[in-house]
């Protein structure tokens, strides 16, 4: 079954993406990752909303995103869905690759040529609250290019 963008009672809010596998819904306002379920089950997003951050010259920039598009495309492994948002002078593209259940999520950062001053982006932070389908012991954090363990259970990541 191709993926495609479910129809939803309040489109002009948010964006939806369903596989056989899983349902991603995004906030069309701020980009912000609000539902992730398996098809017609519940998000297992609990607790809050999830976001993204920046830390620039030091300082985290603790703003809301704010989405500017989206692309969905076919790859030769699965689906993945690119958002595009602007984190203060920052522009984001946040791809979740659907390849079956598992999802691989990356973020590129990208920074306007004629930003004021010089700035040093310090790390990128990923905020998804409370989010684990069945027991989180049996639920992987995978963070590859970081200090967390590949394989980490969610129960000792959290």
């Amino acid at each position: 079954m191709p993926a495609h963008t479910q129809p939803n009672p309040n489109p002009a809010h948010l964006i939806w993406l369903t596989t056989p596998d899983l349902t991603l819904g995004l906030d069309r306002r701020s980009g912000a990752l609000v539902h992730l379920s398996p098809p017609d089950g519940d998000s297992v997003i609990q607790g809050g909303r999830a976001a993204l951050d920046a830390r620039l010259n030091g300082a985290w920039l603790n703003e809301p995103t704010r989405y500017l598009a989206h692309t969905i495309e076919k790859t030769a492994t699965g689906t993945a869905l690119a958002v595009t948002l602007a984190l203060g002078p920052l522009t984001l593209v946040d791809r979740f690759h659907l390849l079956g259940p598992l999802i691989e999520r990356t973020v590129r950062v990208c920074a306007p040529e004629k930003m004021p001053g010089q700035g040093q982006l310090n790390g990128v932070r990923f905020i998804i609250p409370g989010v684990a389908v069945g027991d989180p012991a049996g639920c992987r954090f995978e963070a590859p290019a970081s200090a967390v363990r590949p394989r980490l259970p969610l129960s000792v990541a959290a």
